[in-house]
């Protein structure tokens, strides 16, 4: 509520931290994420219109008093309704799966958005990939998924290739990296996994077609992808200094989600009940490819990162994986019980942990 003398400026700055006390909002990059107002003399209750703002602190400038009587946040989502819940006995814990979920509340406004506070606030598709599975175990998102990927099928072009951000706002070159693009394999067949809707093969099943024949053609050997520009192991910490992308071979991860991507088309395909024997075929020669290229030496995967070992257990990449997953937990025992992984791995670690016998680690 704003009653301050006729042309006084009130200004609103909005922030996630605090630095030694004080306001700060240098992690926000170029967002000026301010709402200005100019009095008129008299009492009115104003608010911003067609933005919004992610914050934890509002920076309050232009008020002669500042009473928090005066001042409302509305939380601004798409209708989700939570159903799934975790509870434990230990507080931290749950805190921990609070925070998720309103992570997940933040972010998830007409698209899924990689941040709801910065210069970006943009529908990743690696972002909504990795997190599609936790996001419908914790709310009721298919309506929310339908609209998503209609707007990814819209935004592929016609060679098949799906951009890095949907909608696609970065230009017709920011397309095609692996696990971001595979998202149009990974998202629909997880969702009917939890909803048993087939509306979302049959509306996908084109695109996701389209991407693996995309692929299949893109690399310069016939069964693996070696070229293209990918993001890699984004944010690995086991990134060379100066770099965003963890150690783990670009080919081998764009490998590994060409086998998956292959894969999922296959079960959305026999799911639909189409005759899917040619994309059998090359899911099994993508997968031999792979294990003699990146898996040759019994228990070991090109570049020994924890990655690589994550893809060839997640994935089922290797035949014998006892021998990969122990070298896995070494390299992790070796880190002192800690992750290395990036986007492409983590979250398939603890998956590949606990399938393989080391629930524990």
């Amino acid at each position: 509520d704003v009653s301050e003398p006729a042309g006084t400026e009130v200004v609103l700055t909005y922030g996630e931290v605090l630095q030694d006390g004080c306001f700060y909002r240098d992690n926000l990059r170029s967002a000026k994420a301010e709402y200005r107002y100019i009095s008129k003399g008299e009492k009115a209750h104003v608010r911003p219109h067609g933005t919004f703002y992610g914050f934890r602190y509002v920076k309050v400038e232009g008020v002669a008093q500042v009473d928090s009587e005066r001042f409302t946040a509305f939380h601004i989502r798409s209708d989700i309704d939570a159903t799934g819940s975790i509870e434990t006995a230990d507080p931290r814990v749950n805190q921990l799966f609070h925070n998720a979920m309103w992570g997940q509340f933040d972010n998830f406004l007409d698209i899924p958005t990689d941040c709801p506070q910065r210069d970006e606030r943009l529908g990743w598709t690696g972002d909504a990939q990795v997190f599609a599975r936790t996001a419908s175990y914790n709310f009721r998102v298919d309506k929310f998924f339908t609209k998503w990927l209609h707007d990814l099928n819209a935004s592929q072009d016609e060679q098949g290739r799906i951009p890095h951000v949907i909608p696609n706002i970065l230009g017709p070159d920011s397309v095609a990296s692996a696990a971001w693009a595979d998202v149009c394999t990974i998202v629909p067949w997880q969702m009917y996994l939890t909803y048993g809707q087939l509306h979302f093969l049959t509306d996908q099943f084109d695109a996701a077609k389209k991407w693996v024949d995309y692929v299949h053609g893109a690399g310069s050997e016939e069964f693996l992808w070696l070229d293209g520009t990918h993001f890699g192991d984004w944010l690995g910490l086991d990134a060379p200094e100066g770099s965003y992308k963890g150690s783990t071979d670009e080919g081998l991860i764009a490998g590994a989600f060409f086998a998956l991507s292959t894969e999922n088309l296959v079960k959305m395909g026999r799911a639909l009940g189409k005759n899917m024997a040619e994309y059998e075929a090359l899911y099994d020669n993508v997968r031999a490819a792979w294990q003699k290229r990146y898996a040759a030496e019994p228990g070991r995967v090109f570049g020994d990162t924890q990655t690589g070992y994550v893809l060839a257990l997640a994935f089922d990449l290797v035949d014998q994986k006892a021998p990969y997953a122990a070298r896995l937990a070494q390299k992790i025992h070796e880190n002192g019980d800690k992750l290395q992984t990036g986007f492409v791995g983590t979250p398939y670690l603890l998956r590949a942990l606990s399938e393989n016998g080391y629930t524990d680690l």
